[in-house]
């Protein structure tokens, strides 16, 4: 190993330029688990939700996950899903107004299911919430 000094600017460029993704090329990941949570009263989603399953299980009325404002970068990439374990509504609503996606509107507001076995996926692209109802011949009511 040399001697020879790496100036500051020289390192923070050479960190700078880094790349940050990490080519997987077809390898399987084993041993990871999603996150399941039992909610019983609304909530609204934190960025730390991502990749979480939320289940009305043991919730005894409706509940309504809040979706808020999405802000360009903190939400972005932010994923979840929803299960309905009991047969109480389940709404998925924004805080921002016109910003869901889903069933063929693009400025829908709410988004609500209630059957048992009905679940959602749900995930932001830093402009808008996007809703994924499951084709179950389940009934999801959209509010605009």
């Amino acid at each position: 190993m040399g001697t020879k000094r790496v100036g500051l600017a020289r390192t923070q460029a050479l960190i700078e330029g880094l790349k940050r993704e990490l080519a997987m090329g077809g390898t399987a990941m084993t041993g990871v688990e999603r996150i399941v949570e039992a909610k019983t009263a609304s909530f609204t989603i934190a960025a730390a939700d991502s990749g979480k399953v939320f289940t009305n299980r043991g919730d005894g009325d409706a509940m309504t996950i809040t979706l808020p404002d999405p802000d360009g970068s903190t939400y972005k990439g932010v994923e979840f899903f929803t299960v309905n374990y009991v047969a109480q509504q389940i709404n998925l609503t924004t805080a921002t107004a016109d910003t869901l996606v889903s069933v063929g509107d693009v400025t829908a507001d709410t988004l609500r299911s209630a059957a048992t076995g009905q679940w959602m996926r749900c995930f932001c692209d830093g402009t808008s919430w996007y809703a994924e109802p499951t084709t179950d011949g389940g009934t999801y009511t959209l509010v605009s």
